[in-house]
């Protein structure tokens, strides 16, 4: 397909923990197919997987971060004197953002990305475009409850899926003329089988109500994750879920890009 368009194109990548993992194979095939994206909205872990594509301008060096992504790499236990919830800091992760990425400040990356957290004390977001890279994804990451907040000019910033897991609206105020959003919270589709999963049932309803409406989106793609855990690394399983969905969704992005 032909992808050369005057449209400026906006790609959204919604939090999952580990499901984030998915938005690879998205991004694999919107460079395969020679998508033009303009920038990346990007909240927790779209914002981890944002950081490392923008930085390269390659899904290939996205999918081998991917690929060696584990949880002692980002996070750590805290002292109980401080923990709180889980008590687990991601500390580390603004060293992996920043060894990974290969840079420091949102001003060195290859395509605009921008960065939703949110402050934990008056339930707004919080926007980063401009300034360190590493403490705005981790900010965006920081679950509360089971991740220690980030402290920065007097906030306390955790998970940008708070206040919105799928950012559309941002991508609208920053030029974005079609939106591509990936949501790692989709609707069920089957009866969750266990307590466990009406949890996680009941978590994903929240997250689509509280932010903006999934299909604002002009393309919204929306893998199969039912039983799909949220912590467990499966990068190749993820990674094929999303390049599914991405592909299913090509026709319509043609016609959004030339209607």
């Amino acid at each position: 397909m032909n992808w050369s368009s005057n449209k400026r194109i906006g790609l959204v990548l919604g939090g999952g923990v580990a499901r984030g993992l998915l938005h690879v194979g998205v991004l694999e095939v919107l460079e395969g197919q020679g998508v033009p994206i303009d920038f990346v909205v990007g909240v927790s872990s779209g914002a981890m997987v944002g950081a490392a594509y923008c930085a390269s301008g390659s899904h290939e060096q996205v999918r081998q971060v991917s690929e060696l992504m584990r949880w002692d790499r980002i996070a750590r236990p805290l002292r109980p004197s401080r923990a709180s919830g889980f008590g687990v800091t991601f500390a580390r992760l603004e060293r992996w953002v920043e060894q990974t990425a290969g840079v420091t400040t949102f001003e060195q990356l290859k395509t605009p990305l921008i960065v939703v957290a949110s402050d934990l004390m008056s339930g707004k977001p919080v926007v980063f475009q401009h300034g360190p890279l590493a403490p705005a994804v981790r900010a965006s990451s920081s679950v509360p409850g089971m991740v220690e907040p980030l402290k920065l000019d007097g906030r306390l910033l955790v998970d940008g899926g708070i206040t919105n897991n799928l950012p559309i609206s941002i991508a609208r105020q920053f030029g974005a003329d079609v939106v591509i959003a990936v949501n790692c919270f989709p609707p069920p589709r089957a009866m969750p089988r266990s307590m466990f999963w009406q949890g996680v049932t009941a978590i994903t309803w929240l997250l689509l109500q509280a932010g903006d409406d999934p299909h604002s989106a002009d393309v919204l793609v929306e893998p199969d994750l039912d039983q799909v855990s949220l912590l467990r690394l499966a990068s190749a399983d993820l990674r094929h879920r999303g390049a599914r969905a991405m592909i299913a969704q090509l026709p319509r992005l043609h016609n959004r890009l030339f209607s």
